[in-house]
Protein backbone atom coordinates (compact mmCIF):
# COMPACT_ATOMS: atom_id res chain seq x y z
CA UNK A 1 0.00 0.00 0.00
CA UNK A 2 1.17 3.51 -0.09
CA UNK A 3 1.68 5.74 2.41
CA UNK A 4 0.65 9.31 2.55
CA UNK A 5 1.51 12.27 5.25
CA UNK A 6 -2.39 13.36 6.92
CA UNK A 7 -0.90 15.65 9.28
CA UNK A 8 1.68 18.25 8.69
CA UNK A 9 3.94 19.29 11.11
CA UNK A 10 2.75 22.56 12.15
CA UNK A 11 -1.07 21.63 11.50
CA UNK A 12 -2.96 22.92 14.49
CA UNK A 13 0.17 23.38 16.32
CA UNK A 14 1.81 20.32 16.60
CA UNK A 15 5.55 20.43 17.02
CA UNK A 16 7.83 17.21 17.66
CA UNK A 17 4.67 14.16 17.54
CA UNK A 18 5.50 11.75 20.33
CA UNK A 19 2.17 9.19 20.57
CA UNK A 20 -0.73 8.47 18.18
CA UNK A 21 -4.25 7.10 19.01
CA UNK A 22 -7.20 6.75 16.59
CA UNK A 23 -10.90 6.09 18.45
CA UNK A 24 -14.34 6.64 16.36
CA UNK A 25 -12.24 8.58 13.28
CA UNK A 26 -10.66 10.96 15.55
CA UNK A 27 -6.44 11.29 15.22
CA UNK A 28 -5.06 11.87 18.61
CA UNK A 29 -1.36 12.98 18.39
CA UNK A 30 0.85 14.02 21.40
CA UNK A 31 2.94 17.40 20.66
CA UNK A 32 6.04 17.48 22.79
CA UNK A 33 6.88 20.89 22.30
CA UNK A 34 3.61 22.00 23.08
CA UNK A 35 3.14 19.79 25.69
CA UNK A 36 -0.51 18.84 24.43
CA UNK A 37 -2.37 16.27 22.91
CA UNK A 38 -4.21 17.54 19.59
CA UNK A 39 -7.08 16.40 17.39
CA UNK A 40 -7.45 15.23 14.03
CA UNK A 41 -10.16 13.82 11.79
CA UNK A 42 -8.86 11.03 11.21
CA UNK A 43 -9.81 10.44 6.95
CA UNK A 44 -9.38 13.69 6.21
CA UNK A 45 -6.64 15.56 8.92
CA UNK A 46 -8.48 18.67 9.29
CA UNK A 47 -7.31 19.73 13.06
CA UNK A 48 -10.32 19.47 15.33
CA UNK A 49 -8.72 21.50 18.35
CA UNK A 50 -6.84 20.93 21.93
CA UNK A 51 -8.08 17.56 23.56
CA UNK A 52 -5.35 18.47 26.60
CA UNK A 53 -2.96 20.55 27.64
CA UNK A 54 -0.38 18.69 29.99
CA UNK A 55 2.08 19.68 32.15
CA UNK A 56 4.92 17.43 31.21
CA UNK A 57 5.51 16.01 27.29
CA UNK A 58 3.08 13.24 26.21
CA UNK A 59 5.25 10.26 25.37
CA UNK A 60 2.93 7.14 25.77
CA UNK A 61 -0.95 6.60 25.22
CA UNK A 62 -2.76 3.89 26.48
CA UNK A 63 -6.28 3.72 25.33
CA UNK A 64 -9.28 3.28 27.89
CA UNK A 65 -12.52 2.33 27.65
CA UNK A 66 -15.39 5.02 28.41
CA UNK A 67 -18.03 3.02 30.35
Amino acid sequence: GNISQLVKPGDGGLSAASSIAVRDHVLYVGSRLTKQILKFDAKKGTFLGVFANLPSNPEFFIPVSQQ
